[in-house]
C-alpha cells in the first residue's frame, strides 16, 4: 500500500483551519497516515506524542478509531479539544457565545490579574480577562474553578466545546497585534512605551469574539461527523516521559518540533498570557518546558544519537562563528537529547509490529547541513525502528528566507519535509 502517492498533501490550507497560527500537517495528509499506521484497523490504538492542533486525534476520531494526544504547551491542548467538537453541536455555538458575551457585560473586574499588559493597556487586559472568565463559567465545570495554579487542561471535563470558545477568544486576541507584527510570523514586537500597548474597545473585543465563532461555526459544520464513540484522549504531557503502559500503542502518527530555532513558547505567548490570567498556566515555565525552546537548559547527559548526528554537533562546536562552540552547540545538543528520549519513549510504548509515520524538515545552521529526516532515521533504528519508506517535497514557503544573513553561508534555501514511514521491529 503506498499511502503517499501525492506528497504535497502534506501541506495545510491555514485558513480552513480553527486555529490557523499553528502549522501542522493538513487533514488529508492525516487521514492517509491514520489508515496506513493502522492497515485501517478500526481496533487499533493511534498516538500522536507531538500532537500540537490535533489534526491526527481529529482525523483518527473521523475515522473511528481510538487515538490519544499529548502536548506540552496547555494552548494547544485546547485547539486539539476544539478538534474533537462533532459537526452536530455546531448549531448551538452562537446561541451560547451570546450568553458568554451577556455575561462579560456585567462582570466585575476589580480582581483581574494582568499578565496581558505587557501587550495591552490594562483597559483592554482587564476586558479580554473578563471575556476568558465568562466563557470559563459557562462551559467548564464549577468545581475545576476551585483550582488555582495548575494546568487544568488535562482534565476530561474540559469538554471540546470549551476548546472552541477559547480557540475563538485566542484568534479575536490575535487579530488585535497585528501592529506588533514582526518579519518572523512567530514573533510579535513587544511594547516598550505605555503609548505603544495595543487598546481595543470593549465592544470591538466582543464583536470580533462573535464573529469568530461565527467563522468556526462554519468551518466545523462542514466537516465529516465523527465517530462518538472514538473520542480522543487529549492531556498536557511529555514525549520524553510518556505516561502510557509499554507496547500500548498499535500507530503512531507525529511531527517532532522542528529544529529550526522556532520558539514554539513565544509563538503562542498571546494565548499562554490569557490562560495566565486566569490562574491555570504559566507562560515562562511553558515555554521553557518545550522541546526546541530558545531557552534551552544546558544538557545534563547525552545519549547516542547517530553518526549524522554526531558529524553535524562537532561542526556546530567547531565553527569559527559567534557562540557556535557555547550557545548554539549546546541549545542544538538538548533538542537532538530531546528528540532521542522521545523516540527511545516511542519505541517503548509501540507494540512490536506497530506502525511510525513521522513527518520531518531539514534546515541549516550557518552552511551545515541538519539532516533531521535522516537523523530521526538513525535514532529510531537504536530502539528497534526501522524506516521502511519516505517521501519528500520542497516547501514553497518557509522560515529560511526571514533572516538574509545566513546567504553568506549558503545558498540553498528551501527545505525539503519529508514523510517517514516505519516499523517496530
Amino acid at each position: 500500500m503506498r499511502p503517499f502517492s501525492n506528497p504535497a498533501r502534506i501541506a495545510v490550507h491555514k485558513d480552513e483551519e480553527v486555529y490557523p497560527y499553528y502549522a501542522g500537517f493538513s487533514r488529508l495528509f492525516a487521514e492517509d497516515a491514520v489508515k496506513w499506521a493502522t492497515s485501517g484497523d478500526r481496533e487499533k490504538l493511534v498516538l500522536d506524542p507531538w500532537n500540537g492542533s490535533g489534526t491526527t486525534t481529529r482525523i483518527a476520531s473521523q475515522l473511528g478509531i481510538s487515538s490519544i494526544g499529548f502536548d506540552l504547551n496547555p494552548v494547544m491542548v485546547l485547539v486539539a479539544k476544539a478538534e474533537q467538537l462533532d459537526p452536530a453541536e455546531a448549531p448551538v455555538l452562537l446561541p451560547l457565545a451570546s450568553r458568554i458575551v451577556k455575561t462579560v457585560r456585567k462582570s466585575s473586574l476589580q480582581d483581574a490579574r494582568e499578565p496581558l499588559n505587557v501587550l495591552f493597556d490594562e483597559t483592554t487586559s482587564k476586558d479580554i480577562v473578563a471575556l476568558a472568565r465568562s466563557i470559563w463559567i459557562h462551559v467548564v465545570p464549577g468545581s475545576l474553578l476551585k483550582t488555582r495554579g495548575k494546568l487544568l487542561f488535562t482534565s476530561d471535563s474540559i469538554a471540546p466545546l470549551a476548546g472552541i470558545y477559547f480557540v475563538a477568544l485566542f484568534n479575536s486576541t490575535r487579530r488585535f497585534l497585528r501592529s506588533l507584527a514582526t518579519s518572523n510570523p512567530t514573533w510579535l514586537r513587544m511594547p516598550s512605551r505605555a503609548e505603544e500597548k495595543i487598546h481595543v474597545p470593549r465592544k470591538q473585543i466582543l464583536d470580533a469574539f462573535i464573529s469568530e465563532v461565527r467563522r468556526i461555526k462554519v468551518n466545523i459544520a462542514s466537516r465529516a461527523p465523527l465517530d462518538k464513540s472514538q473520542v480522543a484522549r487529549l492531556a498536557l504531557a511529555d514525549s520524553r516521559s510518556l505516561p502510557l503502559q509499554a507496547e500500548s500503542v498499535d500507530a503512531i502518527v507525529t511531527s517532532p518540533p522542528y529544529c529550526t530555532r522556532l520558539d514554539y513558547g513565544r509563538a503562542t505567548m498571546p494565548e499562554l498570557l490569557i490562560l495566565e490570567s486566569m490562574g491555570v498556566a504559566n507562560y515562562g515555565d511553558a515555554r521553557r518546558q518545550l522541546m526546541g525552546a530558545a531557552t534551552a537548559k544546558k544538557p545534563t547527559q547525552k545519549i547516542p544519537l547517530g553518526p549524522t548526528c554526531e558529524e553535524l554537533l562537532k561542526g556546530i562546536k567547531n565553527h569559527p562563528s559567534k557562540a557556535s562552540s557555547t550557545y548554539y552547540f549546546q541549545s542544538h545538543l538538548a533538542y537532538f537529547n530531546d528528540l532521542a528520549s522521545s523516540i527511545t519513549e516511542i519505541g517503548r510504548v509501540l507494540t512490536p509490529g506497530g506502525r511510525m509515520c513521522m513527518v520531518a524538515q531539514d534546515s541549516y545552521y550557518k552552511e551545515l547541513h541538519n539532516d533531521l529526516p535522516k537523523i530521526i532515521i538513525e535514532i529510531a533504528r537504536n530502539n528497534g525502528i526501522a524506516a521502511i519508506e519516505s517521501f519528500e517535497y520542497k516547501k514553497s514557503k518557509s522560515m529560511c528566507g526571514i533572516n538574509k544573513v545566513s546567504q553568506v553561508y549558503r545558498s540553498v534555501r528551501t527545505p525539503i519535509e519529508m514523510a517517514i514511514l516505519f516499523s517496530k521491529e
